[in-house]
């Protein structure tokens, strides 16, 4: 599963994803809107719970600690299952 995270400081030259480079962001609204699409889709999962989960796009690691959990634990990846959050070096 991957989770779109569109919180850039500044845009990059080459992105061509989707952000809102230095807004102020909205975490909870993104979180959820995030748990809203997932009640959405996770029919298309029957019980199979995500092996992968995958937050990345523009700098998830700019979302706080809060609302990062809050999408982890309702995605509720498979225990030995992979977990990954991209991060600017910043």
């Amino acid at each position: 599963v991957y989770v779109h995270a569109p919180f850039c400081r500044v845009r990059c030259p080459y992105c061509s994803f989707y952000v809102l480079p230095d807004r102020g962001a909205a975490f909870d609204a993104w979180a959820d809107g995030v748990l809203t699409e997932w009640d959405v889709r996770r029919p298309m999962f029957g019980d199979a719970a995500p092996r992968t989960l995958y937050i990345g796009g523009g700098t998830p690691s700019r979302v706080p600690w809060a609302q990062l959990r809050r999408v982890i634990t309702a995605l509720k990846p498979v225990n030995d299952g992979e977990i990954c959050v991209e991060a600017n070096p910043e």
